[in-house]
């Protein structure tokens, strides 16, 4: 029984997983006679997964037999060609869409086209991008930066690519996640060139380094060395030190806007060797009190590299993020803080990812 039988099948079907080549290949090669209304469905959700080239004379049978399709998964496909998306787009077969995901193996002008295609509809709420360029976010900024919800950025190039364009333009966010590629952070300088748009944002995570890279991290200490000595450093140290500065106080700005916020992690969980140890900490004194209206905050993680200095900023914690629930952070450097959470703020589940995520 290929796909298009089983969903003449059961026409009440909800949801449809295509994963294995062997399944869909038949499907793909259905031709049936499509103006038989029994044959179609109420799947509302469609995930396909398929090696070879999928072509509009086994897609479209498909997509034609599902009009309430809502979201459609062509995250496991690996060569969805242009015109067959032409086709589809030109049949409407994608215009009740409110989700989609786009794998990594699509083609660059793939998902600027349908992306291009859905943003004539303005009903795309939920979007997972595999391996996103510059150009596609800016196509997606575009033509959905007034609608779209959720976003979940997968195998991004923190290296080459920028999410400055989504964060400085996509207004009605409330969800936006990056995982990276290889493990890579994000340098925090290249999320704070701009004020943030996304200001209704509930849920920000995103492998964020706060450090910096490993070169200029040295000249920072070197600098701060001598700072301590004398009242000159070199133009270039001191460019160094007030750079980073600067971008510390912005990250701070930034997501103090974010008063929305319930959850916030910066998910660096593996060291670079780009890096070394002088990673920014959330001290007051560098701009964690730009911080105090987030009081819907839930769950906090700081990831690997950053980490609280004094008991001051924890007090600071307690007394305005009221509803923190968890906090996930590189380590304590002392038995006397673990038994402050325990004793003083017992509402707050601790994990320490350097102790193998035990919880206290």
């Amino acid at each position: 029984m290929d796909a298009v039988s089983v969903l003449a099948s059961f026409p009440h079907l909800q949801e449809l997983d295509l994963l294995a080549s062997l399944c869909l290949a038949p499907a793909l090669k259905a031709t049936r006679t499509l103006t038989n209304d029994s044959t179609q469905t109420q799947a509302q959700r469609l995930k396909l997964a398929f090696s070879g080239v999928i072509g509009a004379t086994g897609l479209a049978p498909l997509l034609l037999r599902c009009p309430n399709l809502t979201h459609l998964d062509f995250g496991g496909v690996r060569a969805l060609d242009i015109p067959t998306l032409q086709v589809l787009v030109s049949r409407n077969l994608l215009y009740w869409l409110t989700s989609l995901t786009i794998g990594r193996y699509a083609y660059d002008g793939t998902a600027q086209l349908i992306l291009q295609a859905l943003g004539r509809t303005q009903r795309l709420r939920r979007l997972c991008l595999g391996n996103p360029t510059e150009p596609t976010l800016e196509v997606l900024s575009k033509h959905h930066g007034q609608h779209l919800e959720q976003l979940t950025l997968v195998d991004f190039n923190c290296a080459a690519v920028s999410p400055m364009v989504v964060l400085a333009t996509c207004t009605a966010l409330k969800t936006f996640v990056i995982t990276s590629m290889q493990g890579m952070p994000l340098d925090v300088r290249k999320v704070v060139d701009q004020p943030w748009a996304c200001t209704q944002l509930e849920s920000l995570k995103m492998p964020l380094s706060l450090e910096l890279r490993s070169n200029q991290a040295l000249l920072a200490q070197e600098g701060r060395r001598r700072a301590a000595k004398v009242d000159n450093i070199s133009d270039n140290d001191a460019r160094m030190l007030s750079e980073w500065r600067e971008a510390e106080m912005a990250l701070m700005e930034r997501l103090g806007t974010l008063t929305q916020l319930r959850e916030l992690r910066l998910m660096a969980r593996k060291k670079s060797r780009l890096t070394s140890g002088d990673s920014m900490s959330w001290r007051l004194t560098t701009g964690l009190d730009r911080l105090q209206d987030l009081d819907r905050l839930e769950v906090l993680d700081l990831g690997l590299r950053p980490y609280v200095q004094t008991m001051r900023e924890f007090q600071w914690m307690k007394e305005h993020w009221t509803s923190l629930k968890r906090l996930v952070i590189y380590r304590f450097d002392n038995a006397q803080r673990r038994a402050w959470f325990r004793h003083e703020w017992p509402e707050v589940k601790v994990v320490e990812l350097c102790r193998k995520r035990r919880s206290r």
